[in-house]
């Protein structure tokens, strides 16, 4: 279970633009892909499916389940390669505040 705050939730979830159920530019194959991809884990895993079982909350499922650690991780990629992930609209750099998060899960957590 991560440590993220109430406020910390709410800033990645700006941050991932969460607000429709969607997260960032993601498809659905595309979410799959990254998850399997990066981390060989299956975010289509029944334990993932939380409410509606859309891309946002899916990742609020990761966020209350995994480690500082893999969510840091998962975090991180995402902010690191923003430019491939996010949304012709979205900023142009993620959020500092929000990478500042991934950055104190990350190291918060012995690998």
């Amino acid at each position: 279970m991560s440590t993220l705050t109430g406020l910390e939730k709410l800033t990645l979830e700006q941050a991932l633009e969460m607000g429709e159920g969607y997260v960032l530019g993601f498809s659905n194959p595309s979410y799959a892909s990254f998850f399997m991809d990066f981390f060989d884990l299956d975010i289509y895993e029944e334990k993932y499916h939380h409410a509606s079982g859309s891309k946002a909350n899916r990742m609020r499922a990761l966020w209350r389940l995994e480690n500082d650690y893999l969510v840091g991780q998962v975090l991180s990629t995402i902010f690191d390669n923003w430019q491939a992930f996010r949304n012709f609209d979205s900023p142009e750099q993620p959020p500092e505040d929000a990478v500042q998060i991934a950055r104190r899960l990350r190291e918060s957590a012995p690998v």
